[in-house]
């Protein structure tokens, strides 16, 4: 097992990954006054890609913390909602599970302060395994110190008594995507309107997926005007899992960023590895 320095992979930056920022916080209920403080997970890539011809990838696990942290791997599967949010099921469920031959390890870590690990993931899939995407997510828990911190808290507690600080456990969730025989296609953007709210307008759209695997991307928002664009510095992640055809977007802007006689667009950019050149699609509306 390889450790290398956090701050390097990192930059000490939180893992950030569209509609699948999963934590799990458990607190613990003591006799004595407690302090809860939550353990910093630091995770890269957020999002592993893995094909026929690339069977294995790593992901590096690290804490912020300045103490000795313990990690623990778990598997999950989530089901995509229409409005992004992911329902756990059963790992084995789902026909497009990829459970039964990926392998992860280790599976139970510590890292010492500074320092990440590095977990292998790696597919074996069965020869006769049919064309479509495969998928899977680890959820890495952050358990903590292995002891518990003692602080003292004057003036909050009777005289003599000590305060326990408990680590919160941390999940962060990394998707494992396996691609066999197909590739992204991309994706379109339909049903584009302007719905007013008060100061705001809402610009209502669908992102709709096309071909056999999860759409991954980002959307922008802009005004066009005279042949010109402004960006309104509004950028989201998308996702479409694999089960869904489309999901619809709803972006508040407020009615002052719009100039009169413009063009309120959006500006759906792809951004999966899988097939670095899709181009970017877009649509406008008066």
């Amino acid at each position: 097992m390889h450790t290398r320095s956090v701050t390097q992979k990192f930059a000490r930056t939180r893992l950030c990954f569209d509609a699948l920022h999963i934590k799990i916080l458990l607190v613990l209920w003591l006799t004595v006054p407690a302090m809860v403080t939550a353990q910093e997970v630091m995770i890269s890539p957020g999002t592993i890609l893995l094909t026929q011809s690339k069977r294995s990838d790593v992901i590096t696990v690290g804490s912020g913390a300045d103490s000795f942290a313990t990690f623990g791997v778990t598997d999950a599967f989530f089901i995509q909602s229409g409005d992004g949010q992911l329902r756990a099921v059963a790992p084995r469920e789902p026909k497009n599970s990829a459970l039964s031959w990926l392998r992860v390890g280790p599976r139970k870590f510590s890292t010492e302060p500074g320092t990440g690990m590095q977990v292998r993931v790696a597919a074996r899939p069965p020869a006769d395994l049919a064309p479509g995407e495969y998928r899977l997510h680890l959820l890495i828990i952050n358990r903590g110190s292995s002891e518990p911190q003692r602080l003292e808290r004057p003036n909050t507690t009777q005289e003599g008594a000590v305060s326990v600080e408990i680590p919160m456990m941390v999940s962060h969730g990394v998707r494992i995507l396996f691609r066999n025989k197909v590739q992204p296609e991309g994706g379109r953007l339909e049903f584009l309107r302007k719905e007013p709210n008060g100061p705001y307008t809402d610009l209502v759209f669908d992102v709709v997926r096309l071909g056999m695997t999860s759409l991954i991307g980002k959307y922008q928002i802009f005004t066009r005007s005279n042949g010109r664009d402004q960006d309104l510095g509004r950028e989201f992640g998308v996702s479409v899992y694999e089960e869904l055809d489309r999901r619809r977007f709803t972006t508040k802007v407020q009615r002052s960023d719009i100039p009169d006689g413009s063009l309120l667009c959006a500006r759906l950019i792809f951004t999966d590895a899988g097939n670095p050149d899709l181009k970017p699609v877009e649509a406008c509306t008066p």
